[in-house]
């Protein structure tokens, strides 16, 4: 998943800052503790992009 984060950085640092490591089928820097993302929403922009959301 690409994108950019444009309002809530607060939330991005603090999932940065949990702990990392083994889990599930993965062998590193995986959060130990499961974060959700709830919701996310496509902002609507005049750049002129196809790209749809």
């Amino acid at each position: 998943m690409f994108g950019k984060v444009v309002d809530g950085m607060d939330v991005v640092d603090a999932i940065a800052k949990e702990k990392t490591g083994a889990r599930g089928p993965f062998r590193s820097d995986v959060p130990q503790e499961t974060v959700e993302i709830i919701s996310v929403e496509p902002l609507e922009t005049d750049s002129g992009s196809d790209a749809k959301p």
